[in-house]
């Protein structure tokens, strides 16, 4: 299974490779006219440097939220362990407290 990732995650850097060395000279003019106020970059922006640039904001944008519920998570599987090794039942009513 180790040899899959490694061979899929090979490909994959050939191919940023290529489609890197291939756009390479390629540019794009940002600009952003809002109507009242318009920006435009002084220089234009390499394409492969532009879809980097998008691909690292979207693993932000996805990896921040993702990473807090994961932590949330973590600590409430640890509060529960805690519980569950004082012997107290999450159900205070329930008469069988090993039983999930």
């Amino acid at each position: 299974m180790r040899y899959v990732w490694a061979g899929l995650a090979t490909v994959v850097v050939v191919v940023v490779v290529l489609f890197s060395v291939q756009n390479s000279a390629r540019t794009l003019q940002l600009s952003l006219d809002l109507g009242l106020v318009a920006w435009q970059l002084e220089r234009p922006v390499p394409v492969p440097a532009l879809l980097g640039a998008a691909f690292l904001v979207g693993l932000l944008v996805g990896a921040v939220p993702l990473g807090l519920r994961a932590l949330r998570a973590n600590s409430r599987v640890r509060e529960l362990e805690a519980r569950q090794a004082l012997g107290k039942a999450l159900d205070p009513t329930s008469e069988d407290r090993g039983a999930w």
